[in-house]
C-alpha cells in the first residue's frame, strides 16, 4: 500500500543565550521534510524514501559570543543542510 507524508516546522527569530543577548539572535526559518514508501499488505515489510530539509534551508542551531575574545561560535543541528536516504 503506497503512502506520502510531509511536516513543516517552523522556528521564530530568537536569542540562543539564555541571558538574551542580542548577539546571538538567530534568524526564523522553516524545515520542510517529505516522505513517501510502499508497505506491504500483511505488513512484513515496507520501503521508504525521505528527504530532510527538502529547500535546503541552512540555518545555526545555537550561537555563541565570547565577549572576552570578541569572537562567536555556531553550531548546526543535523538537518541544518538537506539529506536523504531510504
Amino acid at each position: 500500500m503506497p503512502y506520502v507524508g510531509a511536516s513543516y516546522r517552523r522556528q521564530s527569530d530568537s536569542p540562543s543565550d539564555l541571558n538574551g543577548d542580542p548577539r546571538t539572535n538567530r534568524p526564523g526559518y522553516g524545515i520542510l521534510n517529505l516522505n513517501a514508501g510502499v508497505e506491504a499488505a500483511d505488513g512484513k515489510w515496507q520501503l521508504e524514501v525521505f528527504v530532510k530539509n527538502a529547500t535546503d534551508r541552512f540555518y545555526n542551531d545555537r550561537v555563541g559570543w565570547f565577549g572576552f575574545q570578541a569572537s562567536g561560535i555556531a553550531y548546526n543541528a543535523r538537518d541544518a543542510w538537506r539529506y536523504m536516504g531510504v
